[in-house]
């Protein structure tokens, strides 16, 4: 493993981009490198040429020093959770230099060239699909499907599975391929608790009805429980009744009451 300087860089890209590095953490721009958009738990900028990602782990709490000590640090975890996945056969932003000197906590990742699934979503489906763009859509549906029954298959819980943690890239023979982004809160079980089960699905269908209508959310159960065939039918309808519990909870709070009307229309219709 290669170290590189006081800030204790890893990997093997750490002397590629150290003095890039050594500016980001202070916040000061490095030639071809631009700020993007993200949470207030992070810091994080991309150089287009090659396609790179920073990210910068900020302290959420005073408490989080020893959380880092207990657990290891939040880019550790994104770092050692992302492996596994990969390992495990899924797709994941690769690492190419890390570090961490106790006010620091950051990645770079290779870029990948795909696209948010929310935004993606957002952008397709909103309007009437002609019969190929339907068609293509169901596919995306199942797929994505398959890739969490997957998932949860190998015994592994997304710590954050909204959609826009998901890439997706539509290949032109219209195969879609998944990214799992976001992985320092993944938990990987010999069985899953039925309750982490549900939480990663009603993550999922957080989505309005005007892109994902009630029979294109069945499409997606029923692919899943094809790939992780754990659950009887009696317990794939409590299943489904709670996800629906859970997901008009979140729906009506009041930044999402708009959906949450037009869901609870769709459930009592």
């Amino acid at each position: 493993m290669v170290n590189s300087g006081n800030l204790g860089i890893c990997g093997s890209r750490s002397e590629y981009y150290r003095r890039d590095i050594e500016r980001l953490v202070q916040g000061m721009l490095p030639v071809g490198w631009e700020w993007v958009k993200s949470s207030k738990k992070t810091k994080v900028a991309r150089r287009n040429s090659p396609l790179v990602y920073y990210k910068e782990f900020l302290s959420r709490s005073r408490f989080e020093v020893l959380k880092n000590v207990v657990k290891g640090s939040r880019g550790e975890r994104a770092r050692i959770h992302g492996d596994s996945l990969i390992s495990h056969g899924f797709n994941a932003p690769v690492p190419l230099c890390w570090g961490d000197d106790h006010k620091h906590n950051f990645i770079i990742f290779e870029g990948i060239e795909a696209e948010p699934i929310g935004g993606y979503i957002y952008s397709n489906w909103g309007q009437k699909l002609s019969n190929n763009e339907l068609k293509l859509k169901y596919k995306c549906i199942a797929a994505l499907a398959t890739e969490v029954g997957r998932l949860h298959r190998s015994g592994i819980v997304h710590g954050d599975l909204r959609l826009n943690n998901i890439l997706i890239n539509v290949s032109e023979d219209q195969s879609p391929t998944f990214y799992f982004l976001d992985n320092e809160r993944n938990e990987q079980y010999g069985v899953i608790p039925e309750k982490l089960i549900a939480k990663n699905l009603v993550q999922l269908n957080l989505i309005s009805p005007k892109f994902i209508s009630f029979k294109d959310r069945f499409r997606f159960f029923h692919s899943y429980n094809s790939v992780y065939k754990r659950f009887n039918i009696d317990s794939q309808k409590y299943l489904v009744k709670r996800i629906w519990q859970l997901t008009l909870k979140r729906f009506a709070r009041p930044s999402l009451s708009d959906c949450y009307k037009d869901l609870q229309k769709i459930v009592n219709n």
